[in-house]
C-alpha cells in the first residue's frame, strides 16, 4: 500500500506542474478531515456472573482532492484507526496510519458520460447492505481496484474489477531464480460485478439491479474455497411522508465444491407524521435446511451494524443462529424536528431462525435499542445508545458453555451502551 500511495503522489505531482501554466495552483483543492471517538460497556455474554467490558477506539482521517484539467481527480484519504491502550506502552508507536483512499478519477473519458476509477476506494452501493463502507466500524472497508461507470439522466451503470486478497509474492525485478518451479497455483481473491440504478419509473421510483462473481481460488479437495455468486435487485419508493423499499438478493455457486442456494429479502415501509416517523419492516437471510447445500446467505461486504439491531449479534451469521439464518421482524420510531438539535430512535427487533434447530427451537429473542443524538452543527453531533436483549432459548442453547459435565446456560439480559462523537469538516 505504501507503493501505492508514493506512485498516486508522484503522478499526482506531475499533473500539477503541468497544470501550473494554466491555471491558479491552488485552484481545485479540497482539504477535509473526520472523526470518529466511542467509548462502549458491552455485558453481551448473557451472563450477570462476569464483569461487562469497557473499552474506546478512535478514527482519524484527512483526505486531500485536487481536480486537473476539469476532469482528472486525485483523492488521498490518510486514516490512524485505534484502540485506546492498544501501544500498551506511552512510547511506542503502532505505525498505524494507513491509506484508506487513494485513487484517480477520470471523468468523461470516452464521452460526457464516461467515468473510469483506479486506486484504493470505498463503494457504497444502494442501502449498503450487498456493498458498504461500514462507518460504524472504527476502521472502515474499502477496496483495491477499479471502476468504470456509465451515467445518463436515465440510469447508471458502473463495472468493477477487485482484488480482494493477494496471496501471491510481488517480485520487483526481472530475478528468474525467485519464480517459483513448478509453478505454484494462483491462491488470490477476487471480486468482478456490476451495479446499475435505473431512473426509468419517475422520480418517486428508483430500482437497483446488480450482481457479482466471488472467487477465492485457495482449494480444498480441489475445490476453490469460494466460487460463488449474487444477483439483486432493489426498490424504492418515496412519495411525501411515504417511503416503500423492497429488497430480493439470491446466492449460487459453490463453496469447497458444496452447492450454494441462498436467498435475503427485506421489506420495509416508512410513515412522517410531523416530528415523528414510524418504521416497519422484515428482513430474511435463508438458513441451512438441506444435507449437502449451504443454504445460508452471506451478505459478506455490507455495512452489517446499519441492519438487524445495534448490538451486532447477526454480524457473523453463521456461528450466531448455527447456520439456520435470521429473520428480524422490526419497528422503528424517530423523533426529529427542524431546528432543534435532538434526535431520538427507538428500535424494537424480535428475532427468530429462518430455520429450526435440531432440538426444534427458532425463538432467539427480542432487542430494544434506544438512541439519543444532539446535534451541534449537521457535520458535529454527539451520541449515545443503549441496547437490552433478552435471549430466547435458542439463543440460550447456541451459547450454552459445556465444561466436562457441567452445563453453563447464558440466560441472563444482554446489555450494551456507547457514547460517541462524529466530526466532519
Amino acid at each position: 500500500m505504501f507503493r501505492i500511495t508514493l506512485i498516486l503522489l508522484f503522478v499526482f505531482f506531475c499533473f500539477v506542474r503541468s497544470e501550473e501554466n494554466h491555471s491558479n495552483y491552488l485552484d481545485g483543492w479540497k482539504i477535509n478531515g473526520y472523526t470518529q471517538m466511542r467509548t462502549e460497556i458491552d455485558g453481551r455474554d448473557f451472563s450477570n456472573k462476569t464483569y461487562p467490558l469497557l473499552y474506546s477506539h478512535i478514527k482519524i482521517n484527512v483526505s486531500v482532492e485536487k481536480t486537473v484539467l476539469d476532469r482528472i481527480t486525485f483523492f488521498i484519504q490518510l486514516q490512524d484507526s485505534r484502540m485506546f491502550g492498544q501501544t500498551k506502552n506511552t512510547i511506542r508507536s503502532i505505525g498505524n496510519i494507513d491509506l484508506h483512499q487513494g485513487y484517480v478519477q477520470i471523468d468523461s473519458l470516452i464521452d460526457e458520460n464516461f467515468w473510469f476509477q483506479v486506486g484504493r476506494f470505498e463503494m457504497p452501493y444502494g442501502n449498503q447492505r450487498i456493498f458498504g463502507i461500514n462507518p460504524w466500524n472504527y476502521i472502515g472497508r474499502a477496496f483495491d481496484g477499479l471502476r468504470i461507470g456509465y451515467k445518463t439522466n436515465l440510469f447508471t451503470l458502473d463495472a468493477f474489477n477487485l482484488v480482494h486478497t493477494l496471496n501471491n509474492e510481488f517480485i520487483g525485478n526481472a530475478t528468474p531464480d525467485l519464480y517459483s518451479f513448478p509453478a505454484n497455483p494462483d491462491t488470490s481473491h477476487s471480486i468482478y460485478g456490476f451495479w446499475s440504478n435505473l431512473k426509468l419509473f419517475g422520480k418517486n421510483n428508483g430500482l437497483d439491479i446488480y450482481g457479482y462473481y466471488e472467487i477465492n481460488r485457495k482449494e480444498t479437495n480441489g475445490n476453490p474455497n469460494v466460487a460463488r455468486y449474487t444477483t439483486g435487485l432493489n426498490y424504492n419508493f418515496r412519495n411525501y411522508n411515504f417511503d416503500l423499499f423492497a429488497e430480493l438478493d439470491y446466492q449460487f455457486g459453490k463453496i469447497r465444491g458444496i452447492n450454494v442456494n441462498a436467498y435475503l429479502a427485506r421489506l420495509t415501509a416508512r410513515y412522517k407524521l410531523n416530528t415523528i416517523s414510524i418504521l416497519a419492516g422484515i428482513d430474511i437471510q435463508s438458513g441451512n435446511r438441506e444435507e449437502g447445500q449451504i443454504n445460508l446467505f452471506d451478505a459478506t461486504f455490507g455495512a452489517k451494524h446499519m441492519f438487524n439491531a445495534n448490538m451486532d449479534y447477526f454480524s457473523r451469521i453463521q456461528p450466531s443462529t448455527m447456520g439456520l439464518g435470521l429473520n428480524d421482524y422490526f419497528l422503528r420510531a424517530q423523533y426529529e424536528v427542524n431546528n432543534n438539535p435532538w434526535v431520538g430512535i427507538l428500535e424494537l427487533h424480535y428475532f427468530t431462525s429462518n430455520q429450526k434447530s435440531q432440538s426444534g427451537l427458532s425463538d432467539l429473542g427480542p432487542e430494544l435499542d434506544l438512541v439519543l443524538r444532539y446535534m451541534f452543527t449537521k457535520n458535529i453531533y454527539l451520541e449515545w445508545g443503549g441496547s437490552l436483549y433478552f435471549p430466547g432459548k435458542l439463543m440460550q442453547e447456541i451459547y450454552t458453555i459445556n465444561l466436562g459435565d457441567m452445563k453453563i446456560i447464558r440466560n441472563d439480559i444482554g446489555f450494551w451502551s456507547y457514547l460517541m462523537i462524529r466530526v466532519s469538516i
